[in-house]
């Protein structure tokens, strides 16, 4: 008899390179920076449960995670945390860095930097602001250093070792606009009369492009541009938490094998988009690596119990990282023929492990049997609008504000990493994360016809952030989407689209099965159109249906027209014909939701009438597939 109750997801996967290496992490967070520092205080500790939980699921063990937080995190302890990563280092080695804090830009030390700057990382012991003869930086952690122990760290992994380094962080910014949370300064560590000698670097790289990594496989992941601020957004379980951090650990929690570097920030950058819409991630490195060496195998949905609560409950080794929400129906497995035990729902999920109630009494520790179990239906997350309320009792406002508060689909949140409501010379205003004004109070209108206003705007921010997030991934069926410029006849290889220009729009099925597509245009200011099947009807869902390998130019022209901004395409791969046509000319009212067929019909119908009286649907695991791709509107 046996029982083997492990912590990691189950998949066959084949590793490349020196059989002995292992996977190794440093991992440094700083938040609670003193308040004598002059640093905004950053959710930094939250970065480490995604970041670890992530790493976890993709091969490493605890044991070589070396985590470092806050007080720990000084400029010697970060020194001391790189010697001991140096010092366990091998021959073959996958080394993992992440940082999450504060950057700052640093006068030039060594005359390497053109315009005279370093870029550094700041230590918790290092204030922000210039003070000469007193402070000038000397406990800021520079790039030269950093690199410094990078050259050392190639040296000893040699060309069979990867080095993956993060920085959820950033060392420029023009000041904080708005009521997030912001990683990044414009206040340079120099004398105030210092001048840049040239313009200041957009990239803020850290690596050393003279030679000194090498050959060695690396790469390296920003949070944002060098001029750009990095904000906080929030996690499932709407805690602030750094966005790159977020978003790299549900994509990584989430990955195939044999997805290489490029392929994963491409995910990365299209999910940031939608977390973090005002700032650009950044990369370097060798991209046509595989992330963690990891060759293709076949991917599954098979994960592991952790413990027996009682005879019809199991603690599970999946949760919100992976989207699994309650609701969701999965069965135990026995590992040995795969025969079906029973089905349970999952309850109680968390960041990484959820609770499985299950239909029938097992015995994990008595049974001769190794359990696995199999997500079999998603159920799909909330369709909720986090928002934080600042609205004076004593103002004109407060009685919209406290409606507005108690709405099913308004998720109040105390903290800035949230779209915010409040009042200011008497207006009523609607204000993005990052400072962007959405809305505000016309002193001409109503106090109903400016709460019928304020009440669209809400549901279409709620409706589009929710379908800019929605991903689901299937790996039976794919797709790939090209645009092509009429006039030059040339792809477009970056994602910038300007006003006016022409557009053909080829797709190639690229996975295993037939599929049926669909193609739906969320645009800057929050207006849902239908590109394929055309909203004017002179196509039908049924011919957009394509076999493995098979390609289609889609038989008319796409023109760009305003708003600017970041506009998303949603591509949803189906196995059978949907019509989302009806639901959003009809805007999801009654008459569309009854219509709706499949679950994704239900789920785009629900996203307008967001309410408890519709139940939220779930997704057949491998029913299924919607992947967002994301442009710049200029003009």
């Amino acid at each position: 008899m046996y029982a083997r109750i492990t912590c990691f997801l189950l998949a066959a996967i084949l590793f490349s390179g020196n059989l002995l290496a292992e996977k190794k992490a440093l991992i440094i967070a700083i938040g609670d920076y003193p308040s004598s520092s002059g640093w905004m205080r950053l959710s930094s500790e939250n970065d480490v449960k995604h970041i670890q939980s992530a790493l976890l699921m993709q091969g490493f063990s605890t044991d070589n995670m070396a985590v470092i937080k806050d007080r720990e995190a000084s400029f010697k302890g970060i020194q001391r945390a790189f010697q001991q990563l140096f010092n366990n280092a091998e021959t073959g080695d996958i080394l993992y860095i992440h940082y999450s804090g504060h950057g700052q830009q640093v006068l030039d030390d060594s005359g390497d930097e053109l315009d005279g700057l370093d870029e550094a990382i700041v230590p918790y012991d290092s204030p922000k602001f210039f003070e000469e003869g007193v402070y000038e930086g000397e406990r800021l952690y520079r790039d030269d250093r950093l690199n410094a122990w990078l050259g050392k760290l190639r040296k000893k992994i040699g060309e069979k070792g990867q080095i993956f380094l993060v920085l959820d962080s950033c060392h420029s910014g023009t000041g904080t606009r708005g009521f997030g949370k912001a990683r990044g300064t414009d206040v340079l560590m120099a004398p105030h009369d210092f001048k840049p000698s040239f313009e200041r670097k957009e990239s803020g790289s850290f690596m050393d492009h003279q030679g000194n990594l090498g050959s060695v496989p690396w790469v390296a992941f920003y949070g944002s541009s060098a001029r750009e601020l990095n904000f906080e957004t929030t996690d499932r379980n709407k805690r602030a938490v750094g966005s790159l951090s977020y978003v790299l650990s549900k994509t990584l929690a989430n990955l195939h094998s044999g997805c290489s570097y490029a392929d994963l920030f491409e995910k990365v950058r299209i999910q940031m988009q939608v977390e973090a819409p005002k700032q650009n991630p950044q990369y370097e490195g060798i991209g046509s690596q595989l992330v963690f060496k990891k060759a293709s195998a076949d991917y599954n949905h098979y994960y592991n119990c952790i413990r027996q609560i009682d005879p019809q409950t199991i603690e599970v080794q999946v949760g919100l990282l992976q989207d699994v929400f309650d609701g969701s129906i999965a069965q135990l497995i026995s590992a040995e023929n795969e025969a079906v035990i029973c089905k349970g729902d999952i309850k109680s999920a968390s960041l990484t492990t959820s609770i499985l109630k299950l239909e029938c009494p097992v015995d994990l520790i008595k049974d001769d049997v190794l359990y696995k179990v199999e997500i079999l239906e998603k159920a799909t997350p909330p369709i909720q609008l986090e928002l934080t309320v600042d609205v004076d009792s004593r103002s004109e406002w407060y009685e919209l504000a406290e409606e507005i508060q108690a709405l099913e689909f308004i998720s109040a949140l105390s903290h800035t990493n949230a779209h915010k409501l409040f009042t200011e010379n008497e207006n009523l205003v609607l204000q993005s994360k990052e400072g962007k004004r959405i809305w505000v109070s016309n002193t001409n209108n109503s106090l109903e016809l400016n709460k019928e206003i304020l009440l669209n705007e809400l549901k279409a921010i709620n409706q589009c952030q929710f379908l800019r997030k929605f991903e689901e991934t299937n790996y039976s069926i794919s797709m790939d989407i090209q645009l092509v410029d009429q006039k030059t006849k040339q792809a477009l290889t970056n994602q910038q689209l300007r006003v006016g220009s022409e557009l053909e729009l080829s797709v190639r099925n690229t996975g295993l099965r037939e599929v049926y597509f669909s193609i739906i245009d969320i645009q800057p200011d929050n207006v849902i159109n239908m590109l394929v099947p055309p909203a004017n009807g002179r196509y039908t869902a049924e011919e957009f249906y394509l076999l493995p390998g098979q390609e289609m130019t889609i038989p008319y022209k796409l023109k760009i027209a305003p708003p600017l901004g970041k506009d998303v395409l949603k591509l949803i791969l189906t196995e059978k014909p949907v019509n989302l046509n009806a639901i959003i000319s009809n805007k999801g009212n009654r008459r569309s939701m009854g219509q709706a067929q499949s679950p994704f019909e239900r789920l785009l119908a629900l996203s307008y009438n967001n309410t408890r009286s519709y139940k939220r649907p779930r997704l057949k695991t491998g029913s299924l597939a919607v992947h967002g791709y994301v442009f710049e509107i200029v003009e």
